[in-house]
């Protein structure tokens, strides 16, 4: 299945409904990024707290489903929104929304990507930027800069179509030799016999 998921926080990503998607998800305020490109959501999910009422009226109007949750709760609600997208055959998940805001509210959803089980079917646009999880590569313009950051210690990493390759290195959790680098090829490939990693381009 093939998930476009909204959630709150400023939306700056350009990102087009070029794609059929199977599960379009609002996540709370989230509703307003879709309303800014004519895209209705499937579901409405959260403890609404911050959803715009006019657009939560509209939706109600036109029986889309919503799945409301106590507002006190021991989950923010993307995390409830991914657990519920968990039952899902995922094929992929695209992510708008969720950037600038307050740090603890993006340093939990960045988390909450990366330690999901699905995180290598995840694509967060962030802005002009992508954020993958554990991709084997990466189509990308020529000499653009892309950054890979280790999310655990990893063993033996290669990289390969970049102005600064890698063969079998190990890379500390923490490191930073693995950012900014710059594409030569448009094709970037990237493995590792151990660890997590994310790449931001």
């Amino acid at each position: 299945m093939k998930i476009l998921m909204s959630i709150g926080g400023k939306c700056s990503s350009d990102i087009k409904q070029k794609i059929e998607y199977e599960k379009i998800i609002a996540v709370d305020s989230g509703i307003k990024h879709l309303n800014k490109i004519s895209v209705s959501p499937d579901l409405i999910i959260g403890d609404l707290d911050s959803i715009d009422k006019i657009l939560l009226n509209e939706s109600v109007k036109n029986n889309i489903e919503i799945i409301k949750y106590p507002k006190d709760k021991d989950q923010t609600d993307f995390e409830i929104a991914m657990d519920y997208v968990s039952k899902f055959e995922i094929q992929s998940i695209d992510i708008i929304g969720g950037e600038n805001g307050e740090i603890d509210h993006l340093l939990s959803i960045f988390i909450t990507i990366s330690i999901s089980k699905f995180s290598n079917k995840i694509t967060w646009f962030y802005g002009k930027q992508k954020i993958v999880f554990n991709p084997k590569s990466i189509e990308i313009d020529l000499h653009q800069v892309f950054s890979l950051l280790p999310l655990s210690n990893i063993k033996n990493l290669n990289i390969s179509g970049a102005k600064w390759n890698l063969q079998n290195k190990n890379i500390n959790f923490g490191s930073t030799s693995t950012l900014r680098n710059e594409s030569i090829e448009r094709l970037i490939k990237i493995n590792c016999d151990e660890g997590n990693y994310c790449i931001i381009y």
